[in-house]
């Protein structure tokens, strides 16, 4: 007589496949359940570091700025916090996906050690019900000339 073979392995193969099924599917509804949606106009990067600087009284950087979203965004103007810097920034629409420069030129005389300044891009939504805030920080170590 012939012995009729086993479903056991069959079916413990199966099982096991829609165990890793819903242990994957539930790790990636865990991940992205929690992620934040981008904002809307993003700073890449965020911080402009001028590092080390030494004997320099106006450092000179740049960052770009992105519409992340699918409809325009209108740059108002430019907000700084102190008045030892210039700005240069397109103001008016941003189409969505586009990019556009910001430059900062920084005046450092007087300081000394680890300092920071930050200023922000005022700028509505093509909506315009809101206006929203976008900063930029500026970031420097002055270290004071060696006599």
């Amino acid at each position: 007589m012939k012995k009729k073979p086993s479903l056991f392995p069959v079916v413990n193969a199966l099982l096991v496949c829609c165990l890793c099924a819903g242990v994957a599917a539930f790790a990636y509804w865990d991940l992205t359940r929690f992620q934040q949606p981008l904002p809307p106009l993003i700073a890449e990067p965020a911080v402009i570091d001028f590092g080390d600087i030494q004997g320099i009284e106006r450092v000179r950087g740049t960052t770009s700025i992105k519409n992340t979203t699918k409809q325009s965004i209108r740059i108002l103007r430019v907000i700084v916090s102190c008045r030892c810097g210039d700005v240069n920034l397109r103001i008016g629409e941003l189409l969505p996906g586009e990019t556009t420069e910001l430059s900062v030129s920084w005046d450092v005389r007087g300081r000394t050690g680890r300092t920071e300044e930050t200023l922000a891009i005022a700028y509505v939504l093509d909506d315009g019900l809101q206006q929203q805030l976008l900063p930029v920080r500026l970031r420097a170590n002055v270290v004071a000339n060696s006599q």
